[in-house]
């Protein structure tokens, strides 16, 4: 995990466990680091390429939640 206090960038890897089905929240402090707003993407971390089958919501300006709707697409 990455967080650059000087950007506000933030990058993390994880692995996905297909037995998980309830979505996972990271929080940000909008207002300190994200004033202007923000773009959140998930990237392959072999290929770099952006990866789709990610739900991403916002549950208020301060949590970010996503899950995966094909869970099977990430664990291969």
């Amino acid at each position: 995990m990455y967080f650059s206090p000087t950007n506000g960038g933030f990058t993390t890897t994880f692995v996905v466990d297909d037995t998980v089905t309830a979505g996972t929240e990271i929080y940000i402090n909008a207002d300190i680091w994200y004033p202007n707003g923000y773009k959140w993407t998930f990237s392959h971390p072999n290929t770099g390429k952006e990866m789709e089958g990610v739900i991403l919501k916002v549950t208020n300006k301060n949590f970010l939640n996503f899950s995966f709707f094909d869970i099977l697409d990430y664990t291969t």
